[in-house]
């Protein structure tokens, strides 16, 4: 049986390959998070004027996992943001932290050179 980091690394690897036509694998973005992705990505669009097409994420529960296989996709061809986000994720209630591990495709923002 498969473990975990196996199963997600054949997911992200067949999520991009089912992309792979639209361009190159170095355009396409790995990262990994404690918050809300959808939060994240938010923050990716604007802090770079970007698109992120096709993000994707995985709820991938322990931070070592969400770094291995971070390192494991980058390995492969995908760009790999070299700042260490904080991802911690406490929360007030005492919650189980989540962490995920997500993908995207970096397309530039035409409203954003038109200002």
């Amino acid at each position: 049986m498969a473990d975990l980091k196996s199963i997600i690394s054949n997911e992200i690897s067949e999520y991009i390959g089912s992309h792979k036509g639209t361009t190159k694998l170095s355009s396409w973005y790995v990262g990994i998070t404690g918050q809300d992705p959808d939060k994240r990505k938010k923050q990716h669009e604007s802090e770079k004027n970007i698109i992120c097409q096709y993000f994707k994420s995985w709820n991938v529960f322990q931070e070592y996992t969400a770094r291995e296989i971070e390192k494991e996709i980058a390995r492969a061809g995908v760009s790999m943001f070299t700042e260490d986000l904080d991802i911690v994720t406490a929360s007030a209630s005492g919650a189980r932290p989540e962490y995920y591990v997500y993908v995207y495709l970096a397309v530039e923002n035409e409203r954003a050179k038109d200002k």
